[in-house]
């Protein structure tokens, strides 16, 4: 069914050349391994995607708050507007073409799978937010967005100088910076180190790490977090 999703899509663009995501020119890699391929895109103010092709299931982790106008072969354009930090799960196949409608850049981190992801499931998790004792600014906060059948997505927020639990994971999961940070990572067994990403880094951890974060940037941070079923 996917091929001849493809085959129809890649018909309907006629004549227009059609390019692997990783082959557009304003997709650049910024990780990859066995599971994921990361690309982070950036558009001028008026600038537009040659027509591309995601031949695989993928999350699109918009960084800034944009306007862009989106087309598919065979279909109106559709202009979508976004805040930063929105997250969506696209299945594949997708061809389309996109243009920045803002007066500002346009930075999007597309995640691609290895492997289908199924459908997005809404998260029925409660928010969870909790602060440095007598610091109200020094708070972590994160929100549960979705899961699939192989991933769960939520949004992280820490304040200047704030502590998260020590807290475990027992998957793999990877971290999308939204804006710039610095943040000192205290790993149960290997001692501290400083991890540092700018806006549209991605880090990816293996499982099997127990561990405390601390946000050392001077600035409150925000990031995308995926974790691995």
């Amino acid at each position: 069914m996917r091929l001849l999703i493809f085959f129809l899509l890649a018909t309907a663009a006629g004549a227009q050349t059609v390019v692997p995501v990783e082959q557009e020119p304003h997709h650049h890699t910024v990780l990859q391994n066995q599971r994921v391929h990361a690309l982070l895109a950036e558009l001028a103010p008026g600038e537009q995607t040659s027509m591309h092709r995601h031949a695989q299931d993928s999350l699109g982790i918009i960084l800034v708050n944009s306007r862009i106008t989106v087309t598919v072969p065979g279909e109106k354009p559709v202009v979508r507007q976004s805040q930063a930090g929105s997250v969506s799960l696209q299945s594949a196949p997708v061809i389309h073409t996109v243009r920045n409608d803002a007066p500002s850049a346009f930075r999007v981190v597309d995640v691609e799978f290895t492997e289908p992801q199924g459908k997005a499931v809404p998260s029925k998790q409660a928010l969870s937010r909790y602060c440095n004792p007598g610091s109200r600014t020094a708070c972590v906060e994160e929100k549960y967005l979705f899961c699939s059948d192989h991933v769960c997505v939520s949004d992280v927020t820490m304040g200047e100088g704030a502590v998260t639990t020590r807290h475990s994971h027992d998957t793999d999961h990877m971290v999308v910076a939204l804006t710039d940070y610095r943040l000192s990572d205290n790993v149960e067994g290997k001692g501290t180190v400083v991890r540092q990403e700018q806006s549209g880094g991605v880090e990816y951890l293996n499982a099997g790490i127990t561990h405390q974060i601390t946000n050392v940037t001077g600035h409150p941070v925000r990031f995308i977090v995926v974790v691995f079923r």
